[in-house]
């Protein structure tokens, strides 16, 4: 090592490490830090509930506000215009038969695709009939229904052929089991059943010389 390091080894001072008691009061200085931070952005997001709720219950009564101003203004203005028809002298009233036709012609021009591209001819007065057609609509093709063939259920086919082949097998197996049962009858009372005579080579009988 070169004295140049030495020296600067020698005249650089280490910090000394920090006690218990400073770490404790530095981690209370962050906890404290840390709870003002929490404080501040519950408060800004119950604001923003608050808000919320505020716009929600305004949307509320706005369609009940919409109707009233909607039913207010248009019977003063139906009522407005028909005291000026009648003072220059005309029969053009609107009754309530033209009434009528206007929602209907409403309820006709609001089912189109495209109502919204037209809606200044809608304002205008302009008659329904003098619109271009409505735009077809694209129809999505719908493969056919692939039909299954001859009778089949829960992925079998139980047609007549299978009630037959059925049929002759279980009769097929009935006669095993009686022929079975014939053979073992079969055996002679004086016989085992690999044929060999009782009494040959027991003590129950006489043995044969």
């Amino acid at each position: 090592m070169t004295q140049s390091h030495k020296k600067a080894l020698t005249g650089h001072k280490l910090s000394p490490k920090p006690t218990k008691a400073q770490k404790l009061a530095q981690a209370e200085k962050n906890l404290e830090r840390f709870q003002v931070i929490q404080d501040e952005k519950f408060k800004e997001l119950v604001k923003t509930i608050g808000t919320v709720w505020s716009n929600q219950v305004e949307l509320a009564k706005s369609e009940t506000r919409l109707d009233e101003q909607f039913c207010v203004l248009s019977r003063l203005a139906i009522r407005g215009i028909n005291e000026i028809l009648v003072r220059i002298g005309s029969e053009d009233l609107i009754t309530e038969k033209v009434i009528e036709t206007a929602f209907k012609e409403w309820h006709g021009f609001r089912s189109r695709s495209d109502f919204r591209s037209f809606m200044l001819e809608w304002f205008l007065g302009k008659p329904l009939s003098e619109l271009p057609p409505e735009p077809k609509k694209e129809e999505t093709p719908v493969a056919p229904d692939q039909k299954a063939e001859g009778t089949q259920e829960f992925g079998g086919d139980y047609g007549p052929h299978d009630k037959s082949s059925s049929g002759n097998e279980t009769a097929s197996k009935e006669p095993q089991q009686d022929s079975n049962i014939g053979q073992a009858d079969a055996v002679s009372q004086g016989q085992n059943l690999d044929n060999t005579p009782l009494g040959v080579g027991q003590g129950n009988g006489p043995t044969l010389s």
